[in-house]
């Protein structure tokens, strides 16, 4: 959704212009189910099987519940998947659940903290938010911060060790050089 998406698909066609097989599991109100975009990407969409929510949190952990059926999927159909990138923490407890299950190394994209986005950080909501962007970074085997703000803030509220953390801003074809890059290090370590 958003910015994020159009970061997604830029990666998604730059690594697809690199060789790499991708699949997007991604969220929309009202699609469901497995599409291939023209240039070969396959997108799984999932909707939240709840409604409504109280809040955007149980929204998050009751669309997970599809996210990783969505990955369970992907598993049996392309078998040959070599890492799971989760943006932002709205993914984060599918992406670890198939890390585990399947035992797929794991990159953490971060494009803002719950400290960016609240004005109450420390209410008990962004404080279970937080809580699972602390969960993607520290199961991931690299954290990409799409920001020097963000980079930053991963280390000073999430103590996220600064060697784990890469900073990769932008969309051009360095970043998504640098992103495969990250990918590689991560497969080979994980």
């Amino acid at each position: 959704m958003g910015k994020i998406a159009e970061a997604v698909s830029t990666l998604a066609s730059a690594l697809v212009k690199a060789g790499v097989l991708v699949d997007i599991v991604t969220f929309h109100e009202n699609l469901r189910g497995v599409e291939t975009a023209g240039n070969g990407i396959r997108i799984l969409r999932v909707s939240n099987p709840v409604s409504p929510h109280i809040n955007i949190l149980t929204w998050a952990l009751n669309t997970c519940s599809e996210f990783q059926r969505a990955i369970g999927d992907s598993m049996y159909s392309s078998p040959t998947i070599d890492l799971i990138d989760v943006h932002e923490w709205h993914g984060v407890p599918a992406a670890v659940a198939g890390k585990k299950a399947y035992g797929l190394p794991m990159v953490y994209t971060v494009y803002s903290l719950e400290d960016h986005r609240s004005l109450n950080p420390e209410d008990p909501l962004s404080l279970g938010i937080k809580s699972i962007e602390w969960l993607g970074a520290y199961e991931a085997g690299a954290v990409i911060a799409r920001s020097e703000q963000v980079m930053s803030d991963l280390t000073a509220i999430h103590r996220v060790p600064a060697t784990k953390i890469r900073l990769i801003e932008g969309e051009d074809t360095t970043a998504m050089q640098e992103t495969l890059a990250v990918y590689r290090e991560v497969s080979r370590n994980g």
